[in-house]
């Protein structure tokens, strides 16, 4: 996992105290320990491992748990990291009534009509929360129609 600060310099272990260097929030994943894993080795265990990212072409393997220690903070900040900012594409299959709907069933492929529904509402709640830019529901593509439809 990457544990560089703003300037993509490493933070240094011995020196981070608290939860911020030089004003930044240090990721909490940046205290959990990890080690160098070997695929080979790892691959018949129940031990989870990852492959590094900080060399291109890497064939260096990582593990949390081998070292009695849990990925959770890694997953969870790749995981926000890697949507932060962005709109999230969403392609609404069909019409269905309480889920996703439109007021008119004519409107379907119209984008600028809104989309209505419990799923809707629970995807605009989750926006409300989260660090993405948004979501845009859109319906199916007519190649896929043709496809669903035949």
């Amino acid at each position: 996992p990457r544990c560089v600060g703003g300037d993509d310099q490493p933070y240094d272990d011995l020196n981070v105290s608290n939860s911020s260097v030089k004003g930044q929030l240090v990721p909490g994943y940046c205290f959990k320990q990890w080690c160098f894993v070997d695929k080979e080795t790892c691959k018949d265990s129940s031990e989870l491992f990852y492959q590094s990212d900080l060399i291109s072409d890497s064939s260096l393997f990582y593990s949390y748990s081998t070292c009695n220690s849990t990925a959770h903070s890694w997953l969870s900040f790749q995981t926000t990291e890697s949507l932060q900012n962005k709109v999230v594409h969403v392609t609404i299959p069909v019409l269905r009534n309480p889920i996703h709907w439109k007021e008119d069933d004519t409107l379907y492929k119209d984008d600028d009509a809104p989309w209505k529904g419990w799923v809707i509402d629970y995807l605009n709640a989750i926006d409300k929360i989260s660090n993405i830019a948004g979501f845009n529901f859109t319906h199916r593509s007519g190649g896929s129609e043709e496809v669903v439809t035949h």
